[in-house]
């Protein structure tokens, strides 16, 4: 006890003390410490979230830390022989100090003698999503330079990745990205010393890496393997990206010797719907050349070809023509060249001031002349000055725009209309500064379309050709007589009439705008009756099912949903604003239950149910009634997860 209180102070022992009642004060034990000592088994495997070649991976439980990890162990048929590999996963990932590449926590044995190690646990989600989800281009390109700014760390530090693909990018909602499977990981120092002794062949003979996104020097076995590989699949990633496939796809066969000959069809011209911009697709050519030696030199000379897009210039992949470059610069330099021409016309007034002054003041001249060049360099100067200003003030605007309009995704309905009308307002503020930027005039457009703003959304220009923005182009051009009001706003049917067009175009993608659409409606216009609009949102996302059908009976207030397969009822954001008497649920093969939390629904009639989800409460407004199905275990589910605001459920066993 001595020891420990030189070691805490008096004062800190005593409120640590203080803590605890006289029986633990008697025992002199620090429970923290002693639980500590007492764990045995440190990690509990909890689930299993995915397996590769050699390595299964858990989701676990770490006792002794308190926290959940990603807990890597051996498939349970691979021997000692792949041991000291797996161990060098390990090592070699956590000798990579980076925050976008995935942190090694312990490295061990288990009781059997079996090698694992921990990892931090992120989002199950990869670079795939990233492709599923809703981004504008500027956002794909943003993700990916992130991820460049990762392998040119590894390889600043001698490592090379030699499995990049999109599987092995854990990416989140929160836009963290994370590179992941360092197993054929190389220290390229050692790359080829340490190809002879491991081959690039597994026991059964089949190339090691993933086919689509491997380099034709991984295939062919002579060849070096380096740094310039991890180029190739970062090309290979940018073109997926871009495309939502690899560049090289069929059977095997096809497949390698598509790689060996780095056969790619230039992608702007292979996805002409896409709308991929030249300049891309000349920077994904570049890295996914054959001769490594026509690739870019580095990650980093990539990434800077990336970014050179996104400012406004042409990347030096494209050659581009001088066409082009005077297009690119006087877009990049609009208000320069405005200042510009009001400088020229100044210039042109004083020299002709100037030759009647030499007519009278020939002693003059040079004074004058000095004075006019002066005033010609303030004039460089102050454009200089303003241009700089104004790109700054420029990227603040767009800036706070994405910000605000991020943050609709989850907050009150007062906040949401007044985060919408903010960014609409900055957005038209920055817009003269540069009229034709891409990620300004795509937000604005959304945000337009967001309150059924046609007219406006039509005269919206695609400059950089984004597929997204072009459907929301074509389904304002199928209401050619509609007029907006701002005063008044879109009437229900008229709403009801857009869902309609954008159901028909069957898109997945298109979900999260529609739902911001329905939702801005409803607060805008005070319309309570939601039930008509979520019978048509249902059809939507039940749009796949051929057996679904929706029948709302207006005077009774019951909605009818019937589907042989599974149901989805739609965004929890959305589920507040519905008011039913009665929900009844027919042939209903599976359905997440957990969903409906938040909706205002009365009586709920389940009798004809098979399957649904619910693991954790859900809190039905106003519930009072349940029908419950004949499966006694779905009963017993039921009673214990659907809870209501009005108190006690009636459970009824019809």
């Amino acid at each position: 006890m001595d020891g420990l209180s030189k070691h805490l102070g008096r004062e800190a022992l005593d409120a640590l003390y203080s803590e605890y009642d006289e029986d633990f004060l008697a025992s002199g034990v620090c429970p923290a410490c002693e639980g500590l000592g007492q764990v045995s088994d440190r990690y509990r495997e909890i689930e299993l979230l995915g397996e590769g070649a050699m390595k299964q991976v858990f989701k676990s439980y770490d006792e002794k830390a308190k926290r959940e990890v990603a807990l890597a162990r051996l498939k349970p048929q691979l021997g000692a022989s792949y041991f000291d590999s797996f161990i060098h996963e390990a090592w070699l990932t956590s000798s990579l100090s980076h925050p976008n590449i995935i942190k090694v926590y312990d490295v061990d044995v288990d009781q059997d003698g079996r090698p694992y190690f921990t990892m931090e646990l992120k989002a199950n989600r990869d670079f795939r999503h990233l492709w599923q989800q809703q981004l504008d281009l500027y956002e794909r390109l943003n993700a990916f330079m992130t991820l460049c700014a990762a392998i040119e760390y590894a390889h600043s530090q001698g490592v090379v990745h030699l499995d990049l693909k999109p599987e092995n990018i854990q990416c989140d909602e929160f836009g963290e990205i994370l590179v992941c499977d360092w197993g054929l990981g190389k220290v390229s120092e050692n790359i080829s010393e340490h190809l002879e002794e491991s081959s690039t062949l597994t026991m059964i003979g089949e190339v090691k890496g993933s086919l689509g996104y491997l380099s034709p020097e991984q295939i062919d076995h002579s060849a070096e393997k380096g740094k310039s590989s991890d180029i190739f699949s970062l090309g290979c990633i940018l073109h997926f990206l871009m495309t939502g496939e690899p560049p090289f796809i069929g059977d095997k066969k096809t497949v390698l010797e598509e790689t060996l000959a780095a056969r790619v069809i230039p992608p702007h011209e292979k996805y002409p719907e896409r709308a991929i911009p030249s300049s891309i697709s000349a920077i994904i050519l570049k890295c996914l050349q054959t001769e490594v030696s026509d690739r870019y030199l580095s990650v980093s000379s990539l990434h800077e070809d990336v970014l050179l897009y996104l400012k406004g210039y042409s990347p030096l992949a494209e050659k581009p023509s001088i066409l082009k470059v005077v297009r690119n610069f006087v877009v990049r330099h609009r208000l320069k060249f405005i200042w510009g021409s009001v400088a020229t016309v100044l210039s042109l007034m004083v020299g002709l001031f100037i030759q009647f002054e030499r007519r009278l003041h020939r002693s003059e001249s040079e004074s004058l002349n000095s004075e006019i060049n002066e005033l010609l360099v303030e004039t460089e100067a102050f454009n200089s000055l303003m241009d700089s200003s104004m790109q700054a003030l420029f990227g603040k605007l767009v800036d706070r725009a994405h910000q605000l309009s991020k943050a609709m995704y989850d907050c009150s309905d007062e906040e949401f209309i007044r985060y919408h009308e903010q960014a609409l307002v900055l957005l038209n503020k920055a817009q003269p500064y540069a009229p034709d930027h891409g990620g300004l005039n795509l937000l604005k457009v959304r945000l337009l379309f967001m309150m059924m703003d046609l007219q406006a959304v039509g005269e919206c220009n695609n400059t950089i050709g984004d597929e997204n923005f072009a459907r929301l182009l074509n389904y304002a051009a199928q209401f050619p007589d509609y007029q907006w009001s701002e005063k008044e706003g879109p009437s229900l049917d008229q709403v009801i009439r857009l869902v309609r067009v954008i159901r028909s175009n069957g898109n997945s993608r298109d979900q999260r705008m529609l739902e911001e659409l329905v939702r801005y409606y409803i607060i805008r216009s005070g319309d309570h009756d939601f039930t008509r609009l979520y019978v048509e949102l249902m059809e939507y996302y039940n749009r796949e099912s051929p057996s679904f059908r929706a029948d709302y009976d207006v005077e009774s207030g019951e909605l009818r949903l019937i589907s042989e397969k599974g149901l989805f009822v739609g965004s929890a954001e959305l589920m507040k604003y519905l008011d039913l008497n009665c929900l009844r649920l027919e042939r209903v093969q599976h359905i997440d239950l957990s969903r409906l939390s938040g909706a205002r629904v009365r009586e709920l009639d389940l009798r004809k149910l098979r399957h649904c989800h619910l693991k954790q409460p859900c809190r039905i407004n106003g519930l009072e009634i349940v029908h419950l199905p004949k499966d006694p275990q779905l009963r017993e589910k039921l009673r214990r997860y659907l809870e209501s605001s009005a108190g006690e459920i009636e459970f009824r066993e019809d």
